[in-house]
């Protein structure tokens, strides 16, 4: 299967030969108005042109002289005397013999590219007239196939122009001859191929009007204005379909040639036009705008002046279509060094429209000979062109929508997370007010009683030792619940790893100050506490976060281990972390509280002594191991009863 690229580059090799092909053969020239026709050339190349010297005789004056002049071409070019042209307008017989002596059958001749009136002579027998002559002149483009006399020896083929009304006089394209079967099947195919141009052009103007429609993008009205502008002008000239003098039979040919001329001026900077609005660059824009402005001014031309004035525009339109061309190259050029997506699909299609483009202005200018049998190369050209500016133009807005809908999803996942955020937000900042509002309030209330009691000096000095003490456990738990809330709330304020700053330190030396602080607490229920892990247990993280961590760990395996119990901190050593475990002997916990351990819970389990907590402990504990690149979970004690959390923390790395 080929790749994308490589079909791109098949179709620019295929409009290569089509260029080759376009190219006039080899074929012996009339001369001296005088052609022998011969069997081996019609086998050989199918088609014969008529070019070369025809007999040329004006028609205007008093005399009528005759010379041998070249055609195709206009009469303007041939001198009446030396150094002086014919006039553009007038009348002249163009007269060529045309020897059979094989008298081969079934021939037909075609006329086209004759863009003023004109009658045919066949044998001196007038075949076919197009137009009305002067005073009254009217001209009406058409193509001309007339059938010769079967069998003749000779063919006397006599043209009479009549031109009043353009700047280009005579015949502008080469007759030409072939069998009938041959020449007609031509045709046919020809207008098939005119008429799939055609709708596949009304395909691509009505594609891109729906997308400017919806996009309302500048680059999808500069296509469907070229599209409708290569349309108006494929209905018009001799080489195109002619659908308009068909529709319109008296079509005025002065509303034609402006029709046709207007609509090619137009186009011409479209492309350009387009190229710079896919790939800006703002070099480009000055000289955008100046051919902008000529363009306006050839289009008022053709608008205010007769055929005959704006008609010699034509060699100046096509400097200028070349400069565009040079300009358009010079755009893309830059595109495709900055890897701008469809540049090279956008820069192939401009060279195949190039290479018909070029075939057509040595068609119309006579700097070289070229074939005029076969479709119309312009609008060949630019069908193509439009193919692949489609193309690119389809690859990048699926570009553009494909980032646009994972944009649209990213943002939409975004949003989520948000509202999740918020909704957390929410049930945290409840939790906060039902903590602050009771957990706290409540053993306030209770030192509140107990000191109103103590200043009423009704208590013995037992009683009030007892009271102390209660006082001082109720200070205890209020402050480490005020810890842990202090610590949580600065984690959510401070944001993720906004707060994290992590050293080496050995954890062994934080876990003694850990068990330090929590000691009043387990000393109250007689609880063993016990750190076993390595004296030099090195580790990588954040000094405070870890001090939280393990305090809200070994507080939490303190409040569930009834009296008499023990809690250890131990390690296991891994190529790369820690595993630290705090290992309780007490109650455990129930299963279907597992699931939701980390999470943030409306009511805490009280301890075995009644100990009241925030909610909060685990999930700051979660939070924070994450944050220095740890995991946390819990599992039962492996040696009897209990509980056992096991958090990873990362080790210090060795040179």
């Amino acid at each position: 299967m080929l790749t994308y690229r490589a079909r791109l580059i098949s179709l620019l090799f295929l409009s290569l030969a089509l260029f080759h092909y376009g190219l006039a053969s080899d074929l012996p020239l009339v001369k001296k108005g005088y052609y022998e026709l011969r069997s081996e050339y019609l086998n050989q190349h199918a088609s014969l042109d008529l070019r070369g010297e025809w007999r040329f005789v004006w028609l205007n004056g008093k005399t009528t002289a005759s010379s041998f002049q070249k055609v195709p071409e206009s009469w303007h070019s041939y001198d009446s005397v030396p150094g002086i042209p014919y006039p553009v307008e007038g009348r002249a017989l163009f007269e060529i013999t045309v020897d059979n002596p094989e008298r081969i059958k079934n021939l037909t001749l075609l006329l086209f590219g004759i863009s003023t009136s004109y009658k045919v002579w066949i044998n001196h027998q007038m075949v076919e007239a197009n137009g009305i002559f002067a005073p009254n002149g009217h001209a009406v483009r058409s193509r001309s196939i007339i059938d010769l006399p079967n069998g003749a020896s000779e063919y006397l083929i006599q043209i009479e122009v009549d031109n009043h009304e353009h700047a280009f006089s005579g015949i502008n394209q080469t007759p030409i001859i072939a069998r009938s079967s041959f020449m007609h099947s031509k045709e046919k195919f020809r207008l098939y191929v005119e008429l799939i141009q055609m709708g596949a052009l009304l395909i691509m103007l009505l594609y891109h009007v729906i997308l400017f429609w919806q996009m309302r993008q500048a680059s999808h009205i500069l296509m469907s204005i070229l599209c409708l502008m290569v349309l108006v002008r494929s209905s018009v000239v001799y080489d195109g379909s002619l659908i308009l003098y068909e529709l319109f039979p008296q079509l005025d040919f002065v509303l034609a040639k402006k029709l046709e001329y207007g609509a090619v001026y137009l186009a011409v900077f479209v492309p350009l036009s387009f190229v710079n609005q896919l790939f800006y660059d703002k070099r480009f824009v000055i000289i955008e705008r100046l051919l902008q402005a000529i363009t306006a001014i050839l289009l008022a031309l053709v608008i205010f002046t007769p055929p005959q004035v704006f008609g010699h525009t034509l060699d100046f339109y096509h400097v200028m279509q070349i400069i565009c061309f040079i300009f358009m190259f010079w755009v893309l050029g830059q595109a495709i060094y900055r890897r701008r997506r469809g540049a090279i699909t956008v820069t192939l299609g401009v060279v195949i429209c190039v290479v018909f483009v070029v075939i057509e202005i040595l068609r119309n200018s006579g700097y070289r000979e070229v074939s005029n049998f076969g479709a119309n190369f312009v609008d060949t050209g630019v069908v193509l062109y439009l193919f692949f500016q489609t193309i690119a133009i389809s690859n990048i807005f699926t570009k553009a929508y494909n980032d646009n809908r994972l944009l649209t999803r990213s943002l939409e996942k975004r949003v989520q997370e948000r509202t999740e955020q918020l909704s957390s937000a929410n049930v945290v900042k409840e939790r906060l007010i039902s903590i602050l509002s009771h957990d706290l309030k409540s053993p306030l209330n209770s030192l509140q009683g107990y000191l109103q009691v103590l200043a009423s000096g009704k208590f013995t000095q037992e009683e009030q030792t007892k009271v102390a003490s209660k006082i001082q456990h109720s200070l205890a738990q209020t402050n480490e619940m005020l810890n842990t809330l202090l610590e949580w709330s600065s984690g959510q304020i401070a944001g993720n790893k906004d707060w994290l700053a992590k050293e080496d330190f050995n954890l062994y030396v934080l876990t003694e100050e850990s068990i330090g602080e929590v000691q009043t607490f387990a000393a109250e229920k007689q609880i063993n506490m016990l750190n076993n892990l390595p004296s030099e247990c090195l580790v990588s993280a954040d000094r405070n976060m870890m001090r939280v961590v393990l305090r809200n760990l070994l507080h939490n395996a303190i409040k569930f281990t009834p009296s008499q119990g023990k809690v250890s901190v131990g390690a296991t050593e891994h190529m790369e972390y820690w595993e630290i475990h705090v290992t309780d002997t007490g109650v455990g916990i129930p299963d279907d509280l597992l699931v939701s351990l980390f999470e943030l819970r409306k009511k805490s389990r009280e301890g075995t002594n009644q100990e009241k907590g925030t909610g909060i402990g685990l999930m700051l504990c979660q939070d924070l191991v994450q944050q220095n690149g740890g995991k946390i979970w819990v599992r039962p004690n492996p040696e009897g009863n209990g509980t056992q959390f096991v958090f990873t923390v990362l080790k210090v790395q060795s040179l």
